[in-house]
């Protein structure tokens, strides 16, 4: 090692091995970058936490106790100040983690264990649950239910839906518990209106359809949002009653990254407004079978998106075109799990579309644009269709704002048919 310190940048040796290095350098990553799409028949398991090491210790030696499925354990941690990232460069080859140098939000946390995660099917789980023994298998079979878009356990301190009274407070106990209660109930399962994250399980398709979690919401707040936009799809949530863990929700707030600022509130409702109405709305065109439906049906067309790349898409018919020239529309940046939703169709040209952003492809100028109805409420032109904007967050979200706005009549509306509602994208404060 000595020698190669001492070499000189004329020397023939020292120039082979820098030579080498930067091949190798390159060619591993090229290596990574074509890998980066690869999937595993295998649950990815993706693990948020913050200053709870001795909770994390405790999760990560149950799930390698009690779960006999392929699995790969991701491990994010929000900037801890308790030896966590010690801990997790000792589990180096064990578990695919990454130390954050900020707190990032428990959503923003989960945000990029998704983006790493490679499994077919993605679990998210507390570092305050323990997982007992057979926690897994029930929560996959409530996923081979086409309509179950997520799937949740049954725990002790969960509240809400899945909460179950437990005679056992002690660790050993519980897990005595668990095993009696996960054999006599196996393969039940009922549906839920809502999951907590302390445990979720769900399909890959179902992420790529509905997105990455909000990061602009509260760490409850998020976990709602995401829950309703699973549901928006037509897909339910289902309990699994087979599948009892252990969860301290009741210090989860004392570690678990949190969004407290005043600001975020009332994120929620200035996002949703009115959930149950507009959740009905959607399912109710969907039990009609009213078109073909994708999470990506509660995004407008005729708008332009980009992802992290340069180029520019133009949407319309349900496809992205890429733009070639220069533009002069506003621009959406979307991630990049967005971006994939949309098949990409032929090129288009920059001119057509400033024509078809502003409705200048029809002299009636009926193609494009805003219709504010006599009650007030925004629709956007779509073609022969005009769908409702939720609100003012969804309206600017997608830069339809800009577009040109006309105060109409019901009537003006004849021959047109009422399209799915638009939503607002979540919002990212990371590059995804």
């Amino acid at each position: 090692m000595a020698e190669e310190t001492e070499r000189f940048p004329g020397d023939d040796s020292s120039s082979l091995y820098r030579e080498g290095f930067e091949e190798g350098w390159l060619q591993g990553v090229q290596s990574g970058l074509q890998q980066f799409f690869e999937r595993f028949e295998g649950t990815s398991i993706v693990i948020p936490t913050c200053n709870a090491l001795q909770e994390l210790q405790d999760c990560l030696d149950s799930i390698e106790q009690y779960t006999r499925l392929p699995h790969e354990v991701i491990v994010v941690d929000n900037a801890s100040t308790d030896g966590t990232d010690a801990f997790l460069e000792s589990l180096r080859g064990q578990v695919r983690y990454q130390v954050l140098t900020s707190n990032v939000g428990l959503a923003g946390a989960i945000n990029r264990g998704l983006m790493m995660a490679k499994g077919r099917t993605l679990a998210l789980l507390s570092p305050y649950t323990v997982v007992t023994e057979n926690w897994l298998e029930p929560l996959m079979s409530c996923l081979e239910d086409p309509e179950a878009g997520m799937a949740g356990p049954v725990a002790n301190d969960a509240g809400g839906e899945q909460g179950i009274p437990v005679p056992h407070r002690r660790p050993a106990q519980l897990q005595d518990f668990a095993s009696w209660y996960n054999r006599r109930n196996p393969g039940l399962r009922r549906t839920a209106k809502r999951l907590r994250s302390f445990c979720l399980l769900f399909r890959r398709e179902t992420f790529e359809d509905v997105g990455y979690w909000d990061e602009g919401l509260s760490p409850e707040d998020a976990e709602t949002d995401f829950n309703l936009r699973v549901r928006m799809t037509g897909k339910r949530l289902m309990i699994a009653q087979g599948t009892f863990v252990q969860f301290s929700g009741s210090r989860c707030a004392d570690g678990q990254a949190q969004i407290s600022s005043t600001r975020n509130q009332n994120e929620f409702f200035k996002k949703w407004t009115q959930p149950d109405m507009w959740l009905n709305k959607v399912l109710s065109r969907i039990g009609h079978g009213v078109g073909d439906f994708a999470g990506v049906s509660l995004f407008p067309q005729r708008v332009m998106i980009r992802g992290l790349g340069e180029t520019a898409y133009w949407v319309e018919g349900g496809m992205k075109h890429p733009v070639e020239g220069e533009l002069s529309v506003p621009i959406v940046r979307v991630t990049q799990v967005e971006l994939r939703r949309w098949p990409s169709g032929e090129p288009i040209a920059a001119d057509v579309v400033e024509h078809r952003w502003r409705g200048l492809d029809d002299p009636s100028g009926w193609e494009a644009g805003i219709a504010v109805f006599p009650d007030g409420t925004l629709h956007h032109l779509e073609g022969n269709s005009y769908r409702p904007v939720m609100n003012r967050r969804a309206l600017e979200g997608w830069q339809l704002h800009l577009k040109p706005i006309r105060l109409v009549a019901y009537e003006e509306m004849d021959g047109r048919w009422e399209g799915f509602p638009i939503i607002p994208l979540p919002e990212i404060r990371q590059h995804l």
